[in-house]
């Protein structure tokens, strides 16, 4: 009976400020009983409900109530929480019949506010190390955008839970602090951020001899769409694989796969393409075009690649103002005589 009563008030929490109706109570109860292998049989009838409503509704933070209804019209974005419900203050002790009878489809039985708040963290908790958006959150938990975002906010200023950025439209990611700290992949995330802030106050020797020294080939350990929301993981990759490319540029196609990423979505492939034009906010890199390899059969295309700033090539004013527009770009002493001439040839 105990794991019942849990069971009743956690799914309560996930239903919001209004709870939910004694119909929705009984789906409850008929849930645990289909999803508990081990619990015995249990006819789930109306004494039976009527039984477990009355526990249930004794237990602290818990009161029973009927909706309040606005007279005239309904508003645009609803009631607020504190006037939606009005408590039943003797509902502990009458029969279920007896209030039904009296409050018909309008009674309801819902949890406080603190309850809701240990709901919802569980909820990220029961996502363990993959984390959920505050969109899904709130889909899940019944409770609206602002108010995620108000929990959350308290969330991690109690250093309960880490927001990250994920790949999507101004999306972010939730993940129990517990797991943050004990999974391989975040610890990976984490410990890759620390080197690529070393090195950036270490100030990394930058390779000047162009295409006199011979480049290494360079590996990535594999990364996911977690990893995106490190911005210094990403710059950190990205800046070493240019470094070790011919006049430190790469081809823009599948940059994302050549620093680790093996199969992006096209929602993974939008967010780094943010990701980049951040970097070419900061005047890290910049996009420009180059000369096809096979200049004679292709003598009038252009390869859009992403090139590495160095302290004495840094980017044009239109660069700056406008990271995805294609300007002059301003390349190496030999690429540039070629632009030169398959420009005015």
């Amino acid at each position: 009976m105990d794991e019942l009563i849990r069971h009743c008030l956690r799914e309560l929490s996930f239903d919001g400020d209004l709870g939910c109706d004694v119909s929705r109570l009984r789906d409850f109860i008929a849930g645990f009983y289909e999803r508990s292998p081990c619990a015995p049989s249990q006819n789930v009838d109306a004494a039976f409900c009527a039984f477990v409503w009355a526990v249930v509704v004794q237990q602290p933070g818990v009161s029973a109530a009927r909706k309040a209804r606005a007279k005239g019209e309904e508003p645009a974005e609803g009631p607020a929480p504190a006037t939606t419900l009005d408590v039943v203050q003797d509902a502990t002790i009458r029969p279920l019949e007896e209030l039904k009878a009296q409050y018909g489809e309008g009674l309801r039985i819902a949890v406080d506010p603190e309850t809701t708040f240990a709901a919802i963290t569980g909820r990220i908790f029961g996502r363990r190390k993959k984390g959920i958006s505050v969109v899904d959150l709130g889909k899940k938990s019944g409770y609206d955008q602002k108010t995620c975002f108000y929990v959350i906010k308290q969330l991690v200023e109690l250093d309960l839970v880490v927001k990250r950025r994920r790949p999507g439209i101004s999306t972010n990611l939730c993940v129990h602090k517990y797991f943050f700290e004990h999974s391989p992949v975040w610890r990976q995330v984490v410990e890759e951020e620390a080197r690529a802030q070393a090195e950036d106050a270490g100030g990394a020797d930058e390779d000047e001899q162009g295409e006199a020294k011979a480049l290494p080939h360079v590996g990535f350990d594999p990364i996911d769409a977690r990893h995106l929301s490190s911005m210094p993981l990403l710059r950190a990759r990205v800046v070493k694989l240019l470094r070790n490319s011919p006049h430190h540029m790469h081809t823009s196609q599948n940059l994302l796969i050549k620093i680790g990423f093996a199969n992006p979505t096209r929602t993974d492939r939008r967010f780094f393409r943010t990701r980049l034009r951040e970097l070419m906010e900061q005047g890290v890199i910049e996009k420009v075009q180059v000369p096809h390899a096979d200049r004679k059969r292709f003598p009038e295309r252009k390869v859009p690649c992403i090139r590495l700033l160095t302290e004495d090539a840094t980017p044009s004013p239109s660069t700056k103002q406008s990271p995805w527009r294609m300007p002059t770009p301003t390349l190496m002493p030999k690429q540039s005589r070629i632009l030169r001439k398959t420009t005015t040839g």
